[in-house]
């Protein structure tokens, strides 16, 4: 409860909590005069950014999708830190509002991983890494090119019509049936 409440007001005051800063940044410290130990607060890593700006680029001006993106640097060996990139590692980083300058803390219950409601939430506001314009692009073509949206077998068909016709009952895409004999 006391810690909770600590990590709250560091929260409020800007300064980082602590846990692995997100690639594109660094933990600076920070002494305040009065105080046991030292704050930190996140700046930009200027190296880890252009490589974030990189990633962003890619997405957007390329029809290759997080998979390619992450191919893309992986077949050049940008690694991200000490590893290579993975589908998740290239989507946490497009999905992340951190990089257009909104930092949100406190948004998830710690035991049950629930969110928050809002109002619990500590928005601040950080140095950005991508224009707020590219993050919202790049966020209209994720949702544009999810599965949810569109099959990915409808960019790839020979089959017309694939993925467009719909049930009117309960909107489910409408397949071809090849058990059926004529």
């Amino acid at each position: 409860k006391h810690t909770l409440r600590c990590m709250l007001e560091n929260a409020n005051q800007g300064y980082h909590n602590g846990s692995k800063v997100p690639y594109g940044f660094n933990a600076k410290v920070v002494s305040l005069p009065g105080r046991k130990g030292d704050k930190k607060v996140m700046e930009i890593a200027s190296e880890e950014a252009n490589v974030v700006r990189t990633i962003f680029n890619l997405y957007l001006e390329s029809s290759k999708g997080v998979k390619g993106v992450a191919a893309y640097m992986n077949e050049r060996n940008i690694m991200r830190r000490v590893s290579l990139w993975s589908n998740t590692g290239i989507h946490d980083i497009l999905t992340n509002r951190l990089y257009m300058g909104e930092r949100v803390f406190n948004r998830y219950e710690s035991k049950s991983g629930e969110e928050k409601p809002e109002s619990e939430w500590i928005r601040n506001t950080i140095e950005a890494i991508i224009p707020e314009e590219v993050f919202c692009l790049v966020q209209e073509k994720l949702h544009s090119r999810s599965p949810a949206m569109s099959h990915p077998r409808r960019l790839s068909t020979p089959r017309m019509l694939t993925g467009i016709l719909k049930c009117a009952e309960c909107g489910a895409n409408m397949t071809i049936d090849r058990t059926s004999v004529v």
